[in-house]
């Protein structure tokens, strides 16, 4: 099974670990692969790489935007590809910690990304939370 992020940039609020990360510093194999796909997702921005961001962003995934605006999947991959609104010159990410749930996971990191978004330059170092859950 894959793990597809449902929504960023939210607040989890006191909640317990089902499944607690290995307590010697050791990742899991579930946590390496969501490593991997925050990374490719970083990757994947700015080298327009559609297929990648479409095949890991759920269906109904949405992020909060630096605006304090909620966006669909719809609307930013139509920024993204076929708008030209948004565009992603460079993303990485960093300081990424994994919290597994059984079949979901919470992640959270920080982001670096610069572009050009309505035709402005932007730079943005942003704390992010992904939530995944393995379908």
């Amino acid at each position: 099974m894959r793990f597809y992020p449902l929504v960023a940039l939210i607040v989890i609020a006191s909640i317990g670990p089902v499944e607690p990360n290995p307590g010697d510093g050791s990742r899991s194999t579930a946590q390496d692969e969501l490593v991997q796909i925050e990374r490719e997702l970083a990757t994947a921005w700015p080298n327009g790489d559609k297929e990648t961001i479409d095949r890991i962003l759920a269906p109904d995934w949405s992020v909060t935007n630096a605006l304090g605006q909620v966006q669909t999947k719809e609307q930013v991959m139509r920024d993204a590809f076929q708008s030209g609104t948004l565009k992603v010159r460079s993303a990485t990410v960093d300081e990424i910690k994994v919290r597994l749930f059984g079949n979901a996971a919470v992640v959270t990191g920080q982001s670096l990304s610069e572009g050009l978004y309505a035709g402005r330059p932007f730079r943005a170092i942003l704390r992010f939370t992904d939530v995944f859950v393995k379908r």
